[in-house]
């Protein structure tokens, strides 16, 4: 999960390098750095969710905050990308 994350990351920072370079124009820009971004969310939830699980029980306070701020992440990126289109 790790190295879709970060595969996924790297795409979205070359799919902004070539926004602010003006490579792509209005309709498809949007929808690349969008659709790069709403790819991201799945696997940093699952890596959050599997570092909640191999926590140690005295340290499982912040990893469930971890948890909580993911959640709120993603139902942020996910709307974001909806009032995209």
């Amino acid at each position: 999960m790790v190295r879709a994350s970060c595969i996924y990351f790297n795409r979205c920072i070359i799919v902004q390098a070539l926004q602010m370079a003006g490579v792509f124009s209005y309709p498809p820009d949007e929808i690349l750095i969008y659709g790069t971004s709403l790819c991201i969310v799945i696997p940093f939830i699952m890596e959050i969710l599997a570092l909640h699980y191999v926590t140690p029980g005295d340290k499982k306070f912040r990893s469930h905050a971890a948890l909580i701020f993911i959640v709120i992440y993603s139902v942020f990126v996910t709307m974001q990308s909806q009032k995209a289109y």
